[in-house]
């Protein structure tokens, strides 16, 4: 996605035109958050078959990588309430930069210690873009496609996860010719992810008079949480969220490993690698169909129907 920088003459006034605007600043923070997923997933498969680490060596990856949503997530909504979507969004994006940028540096270091610290910091920054992004997107243009417009996003975010497999997995999943350093083929996709996010970044700074300064109220925030606890539909999407992407993590991050096994298909592991893409496109593209289904059936209903298809394929999958 190209840069949309915008300074504070040429900002769109009619609400329209700004919710253009961010819908588009939005694809590009979709796109990059999906394919850094992606790259993080392979590092599991990385350190298993290149560096022959175990599983549980291995998954502190993804355990680095999540565990900033557990341990920041409330600060950081208080942040976003006291500094508004825009400028968190900036700050989010351009932690996530410095945060891929430390993953190459870690990785040059030989060290996987750095290499879990650095995850977190990029973990850190995406937690911003979730708590800010996916808002910005809901309170855009009419309450009635919000639904619709973070689907048709999430879809931009897959396609980011099929792209990043497809591009990656020849750097991280072939095994280091004879005397090369084990570290090399990380670094550069990370650099190259830390660069895009850098250029959004930018954007958003340039863009952040969009929804005007933040006038929410925190006291009102905190009084309000207790109330936010105890609704039943929030309880019951945080437990749907829980077991959604406990699922998208544990598929993404393991199915390489688990397409290499003589049992299944014997795929080398760059072979394997890029096959994850399949499975991220089926996501991509059950999201831009979903989108549009949004449109003409309740949410409430697509969901259910979702979720006893992912019942009877988890079934089958397992027999």
């Amino acid at each position: 996605m190209s840069v949309v920088a915008a300074t504070g003459r040429d900002l769109p006034s009619r609400p329209k035109a700004v919710a253009r605007r961010l819908f588009t600043l939005s694809v590009g923070v979709f796109f990059i958050g999906g394919f850094l997923t992606a790259l993080v997933s392979l590092l599991v498969p990385r350190f298993t078959l290149v560096h022959h680490l175990d599983y549980t060596e291995a998954l502190l990856v993804q355990f680095a990588s999540h565990l900033s949503y557990l341990l920041f997530a409330v600060p950081i909504t208080f942040i976003v309430v006291r500094a508004g979507y825009m400028r968190s969004i900036a700050a989010g994006l351009t932690i996530m930069a410095g945060g891929s940028a430390a993953i190459a540096a870690a990785d040059r270091a030989g060290s996987f210690a750095l290499i879990l610290a650095a995850l977190l910091v990029l973990s850190l920054g995406i937690t911003f873009l979730q708590i800010a992004a996916n808002t910005v997107v809901t309170v855009i243009g009419g309450s009635d496609g919000s639904a619709a417009r973070l689907t048709l996003l999430q879809g931009f975010n897959s396609f980011g996860t099929v792209a990043g497999p497809l591009l990656v997995a020849p750097l991280l999943l072939a095994e280091p010719e004879p005397g090369a350093a084990a570290a090399s083929g990380i670094g550069l996709p990370f650099i190259a992810s830390a660069v895009v996010l850098a250029g959004l970044a930018v954007s958003f700074v340039a863009s952040r008079r969009l929804l005007g300064a933040p006038t929410a109220d925190l006291a009102g925030v905190f009084s309000r949480l207790p109330a936010v606890l105890r609704d039943a539909r929030m309880l019951g999407g945080t437990a749907a969220m829980f077991a959604y992407v406990g699922a998208e993590v544990t598929i993404g991050t393991l199915m390489a490993n688990y397409l290499v096994q003589p049992g299944v298909i014997g795929a080398d592991p760059v072979t394997a690698g890029r096959l994850v893409s399949a499975y991220w496109a089926g996501a991509m593209v059950g999201r831009f169909v979903g989108a549009a289904l949004l449109r003409r059936i309740a949410a409430a209903r697509l969901l259910v129907a979702a979720a006893l298809g992912g019942v009877v394929l988890t079934v089958v999958a397992a027999g």
